[in-house]
């Protein structure tokens, strides 16, 4: 047990250094493998001398004893694909000899499509909150990740020195330290404006907190919600509708794909692509209530 937590280690230290993987992302990683080593530890096989002992029939009763949970779909994914990542590590650098999980298949998921918010309702909420000078940092939040498509992460991460209001664009460091250059809108560049005048510490970051700390994703998910909730029944109102809702509402008005893989920061266009399907459910719901014979 002890060689397999340690080669855990190893992995999680390769996914923040060489493969610049997120926080978040090696995070669920790391929460992951620890299932499976506390699985491990607590069942019945004989101890674990070697890697190689760590077949693909150990791995089926694994995925056995996950179907035992409540667990979605997405999570049993997840879960698997983690596995799937820490093994090809392990084949990569000969710790192990083959690779048990390569005959298990991941769940088919449904497809889900993205939520977003109605464009006139939300931007009847910003102009709300543009004459609201009580919540100007909650317009600043809702208006930069509506006008840009950030994420969460992404906003919270945004340095003062990384925002030029000249040429009016935003340098983004992304998933895997890419960087990107995302262009502002008037409103943007106003909110930007109002809060860079409010300032009483040097903080590198844009958003901080009271204290003068990086402002936290809990702190944006919260002022969202309580938003969002105005102009949306849905219950699972999340800053990532406001992402969803910047895409959706890009594609709708005729923006190319590919601009808009570009602007989030997408690594594959087929990722991008499951906002051509949101856009096709908005046109058939526009045609169903316009056309007299729909």
């Amino acid at each position: 047990m002890t060689q397999l937590r340690q080669t855990a280690n190893k992995f999680l230290v390769y996914l923040k250094t060489a493969s610049g993987y997120s926080k978040n992302t090696v995070e669920a990683y790391r929460n992951d493998l620890n299932y499976f080593i506390n699985f491990i530890s607590e069942n019945s096989f004989p101890p674990l001398a070697d890697l190689n002992q760590l077949t693909e029939k150990i791995l089926r009763k694994y995925l056995i004893y996950l179907g035992q949970f409540n667990f979605s779909k997405t999570t049993l994914s997840r879960r698997l694909s983690s596995l799937r990542a820490f093994f090809d590590y392990l084949i990569q650098n000969d710790f192990i000899e083959s690779n048990p999980v390569i005959n298990l298949s991941n769940p088919k998921l449904p497809k889900k499509l993205p939520r977003y918010i109605e464009e006139d309702d939300l931007v009847g909420l910003l102009n709300q909150l543009t004459n609201d000078p009580e919540n100007l940092t909650a317009w600043a939040v809702i208006e930069l990740l509506y006008d840009t498509g950030l994420r969460v992460s992404e906003l919270c991460d945004l340095k003062t020195e990384d925002i030029d209001l000249n040429r009016k664009v935003l340098k983004i460091i992304g998933k895997g330290s890419k960087e990107r250059i995302v262009p502002l809108g008037n409103y943007a560049i106003e909110v930007i404006r109002r809060i860079s005048e409010q300032r009483v510490n040097n903080s590198k970051y844009f958003f901080t907190t009271v204290k003068g700390g990086r402002l936290y994703p809990k702190f944006i998910y919260r002022i969202v919600k309580r938003f969002l909730s105005e102009v949306s029944e849905d219950g699972k109102i999340s800053p990532h509708v406001l992402r969803h809702s910047f895409a959706t509402h890009m594609l709708n008005k005729g923006a190319d794909l590919k601009a808009i893989k570009e602007l989030l920061g997408h690594e594959n266009l087929s990722t991008t692509q499951i906002y051509t399907h949101v856009s096709v459910e908005h046109l058939k719901e526009t045609y169903k209530k316009a056309h007299p014979k729909s």
